[in-house]
């Protein structure tokens, strides 16, 4: 699995297979609301753009998954921004 948090938002990606096509299942919580992560509102309309705020991130770390031992990180890779709400 991969995610990314901010102080108040948790997005959890996690992959079933690991091949081509690759099926992923999502969570989303919303931390102002839950201590813990206990009810998934990934598919709710009410967090539809922080969701989508939160998968632009998302999409971003896996752009820096290819970076291996020995290797320079890009700067784009050294500190992701995430939105603090």
């Amino acid at each position: 699995y991969v995610g990314v948090r901010s102080r108040t938002r948790l997005l959890v990606r996690f992959d079933l297979d690991h091949g081509p096509g690759r099926d992923y299942v999502y969570e989303f919580y919303d931390l102002r609301k839950q201590k813990f992560e206990r009810t998934n509102v990934y598919a709710s309309p009410r967090y539809a753009a922080d969701v989508k705020t939160m998968m632009r991130k998302l999409a971003l770390l896996d752009s820096c998954a290819s970076v291996t031992r020995g290797q320079r990180v890009p700067p784009r890779c050294r500190a992701l921004p995430l939105p603090a709400g």
